[in-house]
């Protein structure tokens, strides 16, 4: 069994610059005029990014902040109404 010390250090720069892409997709889609009634690529790109974001702060023993996670949660249940399995 490995050691926490001897696991690689967690890419938190790169998982929040993923997230922030992910964010700016959703916002742009959001942008375009249309009304979105459905779960949308975008959408499941950013709730990825959020998980793997929180997953990350958690493994490097950082809290997941209180808005994330209920931002964490809403997507969820949003993800789970429109059938697109998490």
């Amino acid at each position: 069994m490995e050691s926490a010390e001897s696991l690689p250090p967690v890419p938190l720069d790169r998982l929040l610059a993923e997230l922030r892409v992910a964010r700016q997709s959703v916002a742009r889609e959001r942008g375009a005029g249309r009304q979105i009634t459905e779960w949308t690529s975008a959408q499941a790109s950013l709730l990825s990014a959020l998980e793997a974001y929180a997953a990350g702060l958690a493994s490097a023993g950082h809290p997941v902040p209180y808005r994330m996670r209920d931002e964490l949660a809403m997507r969820r249940r949003l993800a789970g109404l429109g059938g697109v399995p998490r």
